[in-house]
């Protein structure tokens, strides 16, 4: 995905006619009428028309460098050909990006995040490592989610335990969770999962 150019089936379309004396190349984003929209192709300067899309999946531009990265759920605008993180944003970020990317994947003009929380309290045929120890907990998106927080914790004192093994891709719209040697899922352990998805 490059400047916008590439769009997901859903988007949406609107006329646009570019009162500017530049051309507005394809892949730009425009704002016309509060509605922000990604140019389909070339509009020619000084009343020239053209579609715009105004809601789809998109490429955008970021700026690199310390202090640049973006998690899923991030909100912003375009500012100066690049992504700028903003609350109230028409852009939300659906994959994360690092400081040293200079693209980041963003839904426009979407509705939020779908997000999710899950806990699960594990059974005796659900305990020890490994396939033997395994937990699956199903989103119910379909898709694979992303930015999942897992927490586990021991039934009679609470601790958390850590070093356990999530695998978000096994099945889609699963978020699958295996013991390790060292610490084991034992029975009676709580689980608690949250998880977002575009």
């Amino acid at each position: 995905m490059k400047n916008g150019k590439e769009h997901f089936p859903e988007s949406e379309l609107l006329t646009h006619t570019n009162g500017t004396g530049s051309v507005i190349a394809a892949g730009s984003f425009v704002k016309t009428g509060g509605i922000f929209g990604v140019a389909q192709t070339d509009i020619a300067a000084n009343g020239g028309t053209g579609t715009l899309h105004t809601r789809g999946r998109f490429g955008v531009p970021k700026a690199a460098g310390a202090g640049t990265a973006l998690v899923v759920g991030d909100r912003g605008t375009v500012a100066s050909g690049n992504f700028v993180k903003s609350a109230g944003g028409p852009l939300h970020v659906v994959q994360a990006a690092g400081d040293n990317d200079t693209e980041v994947t963003v839904n426009l003009n979407a509705p939020p995040l779908h997000r999710g929380s899950a806990r699960v309290v594990v059974s005796s045929g659900q305990a020890g490592t490994n396939t033997n120890g395994r937990v699956d907990i199903v989103t119910g998106l379909g898709v694979e989610p992303a930015a999942v927080t897992v927490l586990v914790r021991t039934v009679s004192t609470g601790v958390i335990k850590s070093g356990y093994v999530v695998n978000t891709s096994a099945v889609a719209g699963t978020i699958r969770i295996d013991g390790v040697s060292n610490p084991q899922l034992v029975a009676g352990d709580i689980i608690d999962v949250t998880w977002e998805a575009a």
